[in-house]
């Protein structure tokens, strides 16, 4: 199974999970898929429940049973099944394939908009055991339930179907989807099995999200579930600007603290900024975010009170002055002092270290 899907909003602003979802099925699953589509309205051979469901439709009898597709028949095959997705294509999919519909979609059918039911015959158009793809297309609106901060949707989960007679040997797992600048996939969790790989990060245009997992047990259990938001808190692009925003203005603040200090330090811890960029990136949640930003923000401020005064701010104070004064040893800042007393200890203005005069 693969697929993609889109997390947007409609023209009428509401937020929409858009998917294309794609069945490859190989091996004597895919003959029956094949032998199937070939005999579409065959009355005179035994057929099962499930391909009893379809009507002749436009095949002809000599286009019927010809251990071939015909295009007559792919395309029936398609109309029907996407004329019918609730019934017909429901049915197909858990009687024939034993695919559990609401797990593989994370919704019933009726919940959902079919846009189209396509199938892939991959260049083999004989009733032979070759792969068959089915992919259909969704789109499903989230209600103000699914879209509340507190909602969790399933986007898939473990789908097969137990069967006395296993149908499948493996299965294997390909998501990939992604959001828009002002709507995102909040707190992404699979849970179950371990052999899932789940990717999730966030771009100014959008949050990519994906799900790899190969050669994996039917019998295995997991689930993918997300929270989607279009909260501002939480879109990519203005938890990007609201993070910059507050970097620029703690930072121009830490600047004017150390108006009269040194900034070396502060300039050094400008390297924080990719720590929050990474944080960003690798799609933290906006409080995991904005608690980044702050602790990197009021690290500079204790940096900036904490800062020594700046060597020309004390040779200029020094200047003014009418008392004697004396070069630091130790970093030559002109220092003042204070009493006729002697022997005289003192700190340095500039370095904190102790000045001592003894005559």
């Amino acid at each position: 199974v693969s697929g993609t899907f889109t997390l947007n909003k409609n023209s009428e602003g509401e937020l929409q999970l858009e998917r294309t979802t794609r069945i490859e099925v190989g091996g004597e699953m895919a003959f029956w898929m094949r032998w199937g589509m070939d005999h579409l309205g065959d009355e005179v051979t035994t057929l099962s429940p499930v391909l009893k469901s379809f009507d002749a439709g436009a095949v002809t009898d000599e286009e019927r049973v010809s251990r071939s597709i015909e295009t007559s028949e792919k395309i029936e095959f398609e109309r029907q099944m996407e004329r019918n997705s609730a019934t017909l294509a429901s049915y197909y999919l858990s009687v024939g394939l034993g695919i559990t519909v609401d797990d593989l979609f994370g919704s019933p059918m009726n919940d959902l908009v079919v846009r189209s039911i396509n199938v892939d015959l991959y260049g083999e158009s004989d009733v032979v055991n070759h792969p068959v793809g089915l992919a259909f297309t969704t789109t499903e609106v989230l209600g103000d339930d699914d879209s509340s901060p507190s909602a969790r949707i399933s986007l898939i989960q473990d789908f097969i179907t137990f069967q006395p007679v296993p149908l499948w040997s493996d299965v294997s797992i390909s998501l990939e989807g992604k959001s828009t600048e002002m709507t995102s996939f909040e707190f992404p969790k699979v849970e179950g099995s371990k052999s899932l790989k789940m990717s999730h990060l966030r771009f100014p245009w959008g949050e990519t999200l994906s799900l790899e997992g190969n050669n994996l047990d039917p019998e295995d259990t997991f689930v993918f579930n997300i929270s989607p938001s279009e909260s501002p808190l939480a879109a990519p692009l203005t938890l990007l600007i609201l993070t910059l925003t507050s970097l620029l203005f703690g930072f121009l603040f830490a600047l004017r603290i150390t108006r009269n200090r040194r900034r070396g330090v502060l300039y050094l811890e400008m390297i924080l900024i990719p720590v929050v960029a990474i944080v960003h990136l690798l799609a933290f949640s906006s409080v995991i975010v904005g608690g980044a930003t702050a602790v990197v923000v009021v690290i500079w401020w204790v940096t900036s009170v904490t800062s020594p005064r700046s060597r020309k701010d004390v040779v200029e104070e020094a200047i003014t002055l009418t008392t004697p004064v004396i070069p630091c040893p130790a970093c030559s800042t002109p220092n003042p002092v204070p009493s006729d007393e002697r022997p005289l200890r003192f700190a340095c203005v500039g370095c904190q270290r102790v000045i001592k005069i003894v005559a």
